[in-house]
């Protein structure tokens, strides 16, 4: 079967009202659409109250979806993230255990995919609580190893690692840089799609920066949604 496609809301300030939102935005534009909901617990001192609170609202967003994986801290194999790979998997403990069992959410384990074969192995402590395995590819405009999401080996290795124990396989989130090569990339991105077939597949990601960005235009635009309408009707 193809790839679903879904839609990535992130912890928006990273406040419980402002997330809220984004998964209600997402809800009211793309009716239909599931929800990959990339939450917010590790090094936080939340009390239990607001623990409990935040998922009641978890809840009664899986209701009105299609489905709603929930990414507890995404990528937090990233450097620059301030808690250890033990308080992630607290963090992320805490909040199952407060969600509680639902028949439209799935847990994820979303790292970036970078160095996947080197970094899993510190968040084995998270592998009862998983469902699904989520990495971030991103393809830069100079086509050279992005250093911080995973390269096409690390997808492969990622894809690998979940099937052999059983667990769904998505991209989090995805993009290709813009550029003279991002048409390029993106026929690269989509041989990829091709080859391990993610159980969940995000609309392109916007993303904006410094110098770069990874949104699409005019030719780019047309090339994605090319191979995106063959995927969908393959």
């Amino acid at each position: 079967t193809a790839p679903l496609g879904m839609i990535r809301c992130f912890p928006a300030g990273k406040t419980l009202g402002a997330s809220l939102s984004q998964v209600d935005g997402a809800i009211t534009r793309y009716p239909g659409v599931g929800v990959m909901w990339s939450t917010f617990m590790a090094g936080r001192n939340f009390t239990d109250a607001q623990v409990a609170e935040f998922a009641r609202q978890i809840r009664a967003r899986a209701d009105k979806l299609p489905w709603l994986d929930i990414a507890v801290d995404a990528e937090p194999d990233r450097k620059d993230r301030p808690y250890t790979p033990a308080q992630f998997v607290a963090g992320f403990a805490r909040l199952k255990a407060a969600v509680g069992a639902h028949p439209k959410i799935r847990w994820v384990l979303n790292l970036t995919g970078y160095q996947f074969a080197q970094r899993i192995g510190a968040y084995e402590a998270a592998f009862p609580l998983t469902d699904v395995l989520a990495v971030d590819p991103y393809w830069r405009h100079d086509q050279k190893p992005n250093p911080m999401q995973g390269s096409k080996q690390d997808v492969l290795d990622a894809k690998a690692w979940a099937d052999a124990r059983g667990l769904a396989f998505a991209w989090g989130e995805w993009g290709c840089d813009q550029g003279a090569n991002q048409i390029a990339n993106l026929h690269l991105a989509f041989d990829l799609v091709e080859a391990v077939r993610p159980d969940r597949l995000p609309y392109f990601h916007n993303v904006g920066g410094t110098g770069h960005g990874s949104w699409l235009s005019g030719d780019s635009w047309a090339v994605y949604r090319t191979h995106l309408t063959n995927l969908q009707g393959a």
